[in-house]
């Protein structure tokens, strides 16, 4: 996300720091809570938007009771009870960041994923090698299938897939765990997995620093099986690339991001050489990968659209097809929006986890003691009046993202693309 004068979708950043030296959440007084929720209230109350007018008035109502509960709570209740606030305003642009590195909060060595069919152990440090794929059925004690139900009030979210998106991450954190009942302490916390064979173990994983998190030796279940991503998993550093499937006669492009990336041609340069190609080759399918993408600035987009559109013969049914899936957001989600709009694109894959008509820029700034980054929303748009209260971009074809489909390398949206 960059500062521009534009979307979060195109989503402007501006930080708003006081000089102060940040005070540990370990270390927090109730006087350094209370002037950090006074300076949060005041600015939401002042900058943010929202199309419900009631959102701002309860907001203050709940700071108010927390700042009155802060000497009764421990410093974790408070940290986590401020995220719930702000996912109290109900915009999934607007909340608390607790992932980033400056708050050094500890992590659990595993990475997750929460398919159609169940939540799944996908990735891990070298000693769980033996557990890779296996489902995680229970997190301390308590199905996982409560972990959606229970994590709604914690995760700012615009609808139910960015809270499928960001359950693997709150995993990590034992300190989120706690919080919402899955484990008595901040230190570690009981799985019970599930392997193939129908066997369950409970394993007990202890957290770990940043550092000791991003040093391990990390193992992963298509590694270590010897199972070859589809092209959409193609490791790569470019965010932005495309290529042309001779035998399906298919250009297919990989739109990683609405944003230029650091050091690589300009997404309109890529679009160029990608639409020169495709004048070239003919194809009769495109496909606009972009599951992945997690928006940047949505006029990025517009030689897309501009390019599809000059070109008659490609711009028509059954020819272009745009992939979302729960990653799909902002100014990614703008522009499915657009290409629904305004070209004669098939969407298709999950629902993308941005509501349409929110967001429209987004600010942060940092509270004065505890240095919690916020990012909250300052100006909306309905980028598509038509839907009204709809929560999500609708597609013309959903596939489910299930386990078997990942663990034998499998496509489904591609395949369905290609046969069709």
């Amino acid at each position: 996300m960059k500062k521009l004068i534009i979307t979060t979708i195109l989503i402007g950043l501006t930080s708003a720091c006081f000089p102060q030296k940040q005070v540990p959440i370990s270390e927090m007084t109730q006087l350094n809570w209370e002037e950090d929720l006074t300076y949060l209230n005041k600015r939401i109350q002042k900058e943010f938007t929202s199309f419900d007018p009631t959102v701002k008035p309860q907001f203050e109502a709940r700071i108010k009771k927390l700042i009155e509960e802060s000497n009764s709570l421990s410093n974790n209740e408070v940290t986590f009870k401020i995220m719930q606030l702000m996912a109290g305003l109900g915009d999934g642009h607007t909340e608390l960041q607790v992932f980033g590195h400056d708050l050094e909060f500890e992590r659990l060595p595993i990475s997750t994923y929460y398919f159609e069919d169940g939540l799944y152990l996908l990735g891990a440090h070298e000693f769980l090698t033996e557990h890779m794929g296996s489902e995680i059925t229970h997190v301390g004690g308590l199905p996982a299938s409560e972990l959606l139900g229970k994590m709604e009030a914690l995760i700012a979210h615009d609808n139910e897939f960015e809270i499928l998106h960001s359950i693997p991450s709150y995993l990590l954190i034992p300190r989120a765990l706690k919080f919402m009942g899955f484990t008595d302490n901040i230190s570690n916390v009981t799985f019970t997995l599930k392997n193939s064979s129908g066997k369950s173990v409970d394993i007990t994983l202890s957290a770990l620093t940043i550092q000791e998190y991003l040093d391990g030796q990390w193992v992963n279940y298509r590694g270590i099986n010897g199972i070859s991503p589809p092209l959409s998993a193609t490791p790569s550093e470019e965010l932005h690339w495309y290529e042309y499937l001779v035998e399906e006669k298919t250009m297919y492009f990989w739109y990683g991001s609405v944003s230029d990336q650091k050091g690589k041609p300009k997404i309109k340069n890529v679009l160029k050489d990608l639409f020169r190609e495709i004048d070239n080759v003919q194809p009769e399918k495109f496909v606009i990968d972009m599951r992945r993408n997690s928006g940047g600035n949505y006029h990025r987009s517009e030689p897309l659209l501009k390019a599809i559109k000059e070109r008659e013969w490609l711009n028509q049914k059954g020819k272009i097809y745009a992939i979302n899936g729960r990653r799909t957001f902002s100014a990614a989600m703008v522009t499915s929006v657009w290409l629904k709009q305004q070209t004669q694109t098939t969407l298709i894959g999950e629902p993308s986890r941005g509501n349409p008509n929110k967001t429209d820029n987004v600010e942060h700034f940092k509270l004065p003691n505890s240095q919690l980054r916020i990012e909250y929303t300052t100006r909306i748009k309905k980028h598509w009046p038509e839907l009204g209260n709809a929560d999500h971009v609708p597609l013309d074809i959903r596939i489910p993202v299930l386990f078997k489909d990942f663990a034998n390398g499998n496509d489904p949206i591609m395949e369905y693309i290609l046969k069709n």
